[in-house]
């Protein structure tokens, strides 16, 4: 019975990687005939599998673990002292009103994209009021955002796209990385590498942002390696 307990826990941790190849393991130990020379070669090989997966993952956390801090730091002497990091362009999300450098078809993130630069992109709820309903409801986004917006938010707008410096590297080391998102409490939200997020999206509205800033906190970083942003 404790052999089994132990098995069962390996099994749910090895299933958040391995997915199919677990079910095909369990579906195999659930039959009553196999003999016990196959059964225990099936749980070593389980037990290994779970091992080496642990250690991916562990791997893995400390890695983003530390991406978390550089970004963090970043962020910071962002707030404190901007000045001396150097200007960057920012690039609204939507490349009928500003088209960045670089973008083309990706195929492996099925959209147009560009490593060169960051997307901001505006809650519609950050928008004026007298804009909200119209930006909301037109077939296409047509005006510039910052004609209406405050201009606290085009201030943070500028310091926050100096985050590229940053995130070109973090990406140019980590080919595993296939986004990095920052949530602001101001509304803002930025994604590298550029690409158009939907109009309305709101970063404060998302579970993890919600679950980041359940402390105070002024800015959320998400870290996406498996494309589900």
């Amino acid at each position: 019975m404790k052999k089994n307990s132990v098995l069962l826990l390996f099994l749910l941790l090895v299933n958040i990687s391995l997915g199919t190849l677990i079910s095909y393991y369990t579906i195999i130990y659930s039959e009553p005939e196999l003999p016990e020379q196959v059964i225990t070669s099936l749980e070593n090989s389980i037990i290994n599998n779970a091992e080496l997966t642990t250690d991916v993952l562990n791997q893995q956390f400390v890695k983003y673990e530390n991406f978390i801090q550089a970004m963090t730091f970043f962020t910071q002497g962002l707030y404190t002292n901007d000045s001396l990091i150097p200007f960057v362009q920012s690039y609204y999300h939507n490349p009928d009103i500003q088209t960045p450098p670089g973008m083309h078809y990706d195929t492996r993130y099925g959209t147009y994209i560009s490593f060169e630069a960051s997307a901001y992109q505006i809650s519609p709820f950050a928008f004026s009021e007298d804009y909200q309903n119209t930006y909301l409801t037109a077939e296409q986004e047509t005006e510039n955002p910052l004609n209406h917006i405050s201009n606290s938010l085009k201030d943070e707008i500028n310091l926050t796209a100096k985050q590229d410096h940053l995130l070109t590297e973090l990406f140019e080391t980590n080919k595993n990385l296939l986004s990095i998102t920052s949530g602001f409490q101001s509304g803002l939200t930025r994604i590298y590498p550029w690409q158009t997020l939907p109009r309305g999206f709101d970063s404060r509205s998302t579970p993890w942002y919600s679950l980041a800033t359940s402390g105070i906190k002024d800015v959320v970083f998400l870290l996406d390696s498996s494309g589900s942003m």
